[in-house]
C-alpha cells in the first residue's frame, strides 16, 4: 500500500495499489510528511497518490519572489519553476517507475501554497491532465495578472478549485483577496477546460485533508 522513495532531501510516498495493472489516475501532491495518509483515508475513488515532501515551502512552491505575509514567516523565494523541473525530470520518472501500469492520467494537486503551485504548473508544462487547487493561495502577488495573460496547457482536462467560505475574512489584506481571485480565475479557466469550483464551510485551516480528498474524488470521476 505504501512505498517510500528518497532522493537527496526529497521523499516520495506512493500510496495505493501499486501492483495492480489496471490503469488509474496518479496524483502528485506536494505536502508535509505524513499528510498523504490522511488524504488517502478520506478519498473514495481509485487512484494512486504520489506525495512529495522535503521542499522549502515558501521557496520551492512560489512562482516568483514576494514579500512574506506573516511577521514571523519567510519571504517567498520564487523557485517554483526550478522545483517543477525537479518534479518533471527526476521525481515523476522515479516514482512512476514503481507502478505496474502506464500512466495516462496524471494529476497535480495541493493545498494552500501547494495549490498555487499546482495551477502555476498547468501553465508551464503539459505533464498534467488533472489539476486541483484546494484553498489555493491564488491571492499571491501578481498571480491573477499572470494567469489572465498566460494560457493553460491544452493537456488539462479537469480542474478543481475550492475555498473555505470564511477565507476572505482574513485580516491580512493580501490574503483577503483570495475569494475574488479564485472566482475570477474559475471563470477564465472555465473557458479553456472543465472547471468545478466549490465553497466549503470554515476558514483556511478547517479540514484540509477532507477538502483535498473531495477534490481528488471529483477529478477521478472524469477518469472512469
Amino acid at each position: 500500500m505504501h512505498t517510500i522513495l528518497q532522493t537527496d532531501h526529497y521523499q516520495i510516498t506512493l500510496i495505493g495499489d501499486l501492483e495492480d495493472s489496471e490503469e488509474k489516475p496518479v496524483f502528485w501532491i506536494p505536502c508535509f510528511l505524513g499528510e498523504g495518509e490522511n488524504i488517502w483515508e478520506k478519498r473514495t475513488k481509485p487512484c494512486v497518490l504520489a506525495c512529495v515532501s522535503g521542499m522549502d515551502w515558501n521557496r520551492d512552491l512560489s512562482p516568483w519572489k514576494a514579500e512574506k505575509v506573516f511577521a514571523k514567516g519567510d519571504d517567498f523565494g520564487g523557485m517554483g519553476e526550478a522545483f517543477l523541473s525537479v518534479l518533471e525530470e527526476r521525481l515523476i520518472p522515479m516514482g512512476e517507475s514503481r507502478l505496474a501500469f502506464s500512466v495516462r492520467r496524471r494529476g497535480i494537486a495541493g493545498y494552500s501554497l501547494a495549490g498555487l503551485f499546482a495551477v502555476y504548473a498547468m501553465s508551464r508544462t503539459d505533464q498534467f491532465s488533472l489539476v486541483g487547487s484546494m484553498s489555493g493561495s491564488l491571492w499571491f502577488d501578481g498571480f491573477l495578472e499572470y494567469a489572465l495573460e498566460t494560457p493553460i496547457s491544452p493537456s488539462v482536462k479537469r480542474l478543481y478549485l475550492s475555498l473555505g467560505d470564511k477565507e476572505k475574512k482574513s485580516r491580512n489584506l493580501r490574503m483577503a483577496q483570495v475569494e475574488a481571485c479564485t472566482e475570477k480565475l474559475a471563470e477564465i479557466w472555465g473557458k479553456e477546460t472543465a472547471v468545478r469550483y466549490e465553497n466549503n464551510p470554515g476558514n483556511h485551516f478547517q479540514d484540509p485533508q477532507g477538502r483535498m480528498a473531495k477534490g481528488l474524488d471529483w477529478l477521478s470521476e472524469g477518469c472512469a
